[in-house]
């Protein structure tokens, strides 16, 4: 089987290319081709990838480009592959042009969502970290008012603007045979707020190898937190956390808007630790060495695949009941907490404390047990199994 995939970008930046890279790694490990297309920036470019030229954003690329629909025509033509996955492409194409040229062209077309675009023009469904649902039913103009992007009514008009075209008017999903979203409660919540098309959930892959020992006596009691540090996040709730326990170790590792204020308490407080930017290996290097690993999200979090990799290295976790954290961490494989709520998370820090090594090995477990399918293996073996009953329905409806 040929599998092809577009991207904004081919190099490694985030959570979507990294699950880019391995559903790619998957497929490839079958014995499968894989094509990856996008624009090229600075950084480690994905196996597989051919690029488009530079990541030039331009507003006119938002609604219409020929050109560049063409060219990745022409390049799919050559390659001729049996399914095309599209990841995040708008912005960096004009999407409901790309997605008509595309399922014209023929085979199967397979949209991976990866945030709220189809109902939010800012994408994240938060405003300054607070959530927002005010454009549900596709009233996108709601976005101009509230300035929801950047703070900026001029910004936030073009988003609008690219809503309305690529979603209301001229409805880019609604040329994909297959949608997919990596939780339930982000197919939810699009359905919730207006989106009218079927919605497949398949939790993200992870290119992981499980930890084989729990070594409880040889964690630090420290908490570890990583993420973009900016009020989306949560950031604000664990600083608030280590002032309330200067007993326990608090490592922050990112960048973003608020690090300057994590250095700052950081000074003030010993038990405050920043690690600057880590790489997914130092990462999952340091959820070995802490006893639990935190994610205080205050938006609408789509999956957390942290949380995933933090299972793979037997690390307790503590989430905020936000988003697709809840389905992750319910069942006993982590403890949750109210979001944006110091005094509950300051207990579910406190109960993953007192877990004795029986109670903390029984966790590890059940939360091992959650990644089973979120294998290269078993992701690919599952979206294969979307194909065939997509084509089995389309052979029936057709006769």
């Amino acid at each position: 089987m040929k599998i092809a995939q577009i991207n904004k970008i081919i190099q490694y930046k985030g959570g979507v290319e990294t699950v880019m890279a391995n559903i790619g790694k998957g497929f490839r490990d079958r014995g499968d081709q894989v094509l990856n297309l996008g624009f090229s920036v600075q950084g480690t470019e994905i196996p597989d990838s051919v690029s488009l030229g530079p990541d030039r954003k331009k507003i006119a690329r938002f609604f219409r480009d020929a050109s560049l629909v063409q060219d990745v025509v022409r390049r799919l033509d050559a390659f001729q592959p049996d399914v095309v996955l599209t990841h995040n492409v708008y912005h960096s194409f004009p999407h409901a042009q790309l997605a008509q040229a595309l399922k014209a062209r023929g085979g199967i077309l397979v949209g991976v969502l990866h945030d709220y675009k189809c109902v939010c023009p800012s994408y994240g469904l938060h405003i300054s970290g607070n959530v927002c649902e005010s454009c549900v039913g596709k009233h996108f103009y709601k976005a101009v008012i509230r300035k929801c992007h950047k703070n900026s009514r001029v910004v936030s008009a073009i988003l609008a603007a690219d809503s309305y075209w690529n979603v209301r008017l001229n409805d880019a999903y609604a040329h994909y045979d297959i949608l997919i979203s990596p939780s339930q409660f982000l197919r939810d919540k699009c359905l919730e707020l207006g989106f009218k098309h079927p919605i497949q959930v398949l939790c993200n892959p992870i290119d992981f190898e499980v930890e084989p020992n729990v070594n409880f006596e040889q964690r630090q009691d420290a908490v570890l937190f990583a993420a973009s540090l900016d009020d989306s996040k949560g950031v604000h709730t664990v600083i608030e956390l280590a002032k309330r326990n200067p007993d326990i170790i608090f490592y922050f590792a990112g960048k973003g808007p608020l690090e300057k204020m994590i250095i700052s308490e950081s000074i003030k407080y010993s038990n405050i630790k920043y690690l600057g930017y880590l790489c997914r290996d130092d990462i999952k290097k340091s959820m070995r060495n802490v006893k639990c690993f935190i994610i205080a999200s205050i938006w609408h979090e789509v999956l957390g695949m942290v949380v995933l990799e933090a299972f793979s290295q037997n690390c307790a976790v503590i989430g905020a009941k936000s988003g697709g954290i809840t389905e992750l961490l319910e069942g006993g494989r982590g403890i949750l907490f109210r979001p944006n709520d110091p005094l509950s998370a300051n207990e579910a820090l406190q109960k993953c404390f007192l877990l004795n090594k029986n109670e903390y090995i029984k966790m590890a477990e059940k939360a091992n047990a959650a990644l089973n399918g979120a294998s290269l293996a078993g992701y690919c073996k599952r979206i294969e199994n979307l194909f065939l009953h997509w084509k089995l329905t389309t052979r029936q409806k057709n006769g």
